[in-house]
């Protein structure tokens, strides 16, 4: 999470605001009606989608781990908590652009309003996970262990 690319690309936490940087500087550079472009956007944003569906899967995980080891308190409840933001603002993101290559998903791609509310989903995941690495740090801190 904290790596912050490996060569030339970003990775982890900056991984995750270059993507809504992406997001936002789209009009920018290609004006509309690029729609081959955006098709090609699109399917990077619905392969990146499937990545922050993965991410949610830290919540139930991090809930066994506290069931497996309860000295694990309260660093855990605390990275589950931020997991649980995670989740529901993963959900929301589907009704702004969904990854179903939908007409309508495909179209909302290209609208910078629906790109900028995206991107500002993207950047409190980034925010909350950051949140969750922090108190995971903490854990590990205090079990002895260097990361």
């Amino acid at each position: 999470m904290r790596l912050p690319g490996i060569g030339r690309k970003v990775t982890g936490l900056e991984g995750l605001k270059a993507w809504a940087q992406e997001m936002t500087h789209l009009a920018r550079v290609f004006p509309e009606g690029e729609d081959a472009y955006f098709s090609t956007v699109y399917l990077s944003t619905a392969i990146n989608m499937t990545m922050l569906r993965d991410h949610c899967l830290a919540e139930p995980f991090l809930r066994q781990a506290i069931k497996a080891v309860p000295d694990f308190q309260p660093e855990l409840s605390q990275a589950v908590e931020c997991y649980q933001e995670v989740v529901r603002l993963r959900d929301s993101m589907d009704t702004l652009i969904s990854d179903n290559f939908s007409p309508q998903s495909m179209k909302a791609i290209a609208a910078p309003k629906i790109r900028r509310a995206y991107a500002d989903a993207i950047l409190r995941i980034r925010d909350m996970e950051e949140d969750a690495v922090k108190h995971i740090e903490l854990l590990l801190e205090r079990c002895g262990k260097t990361y």
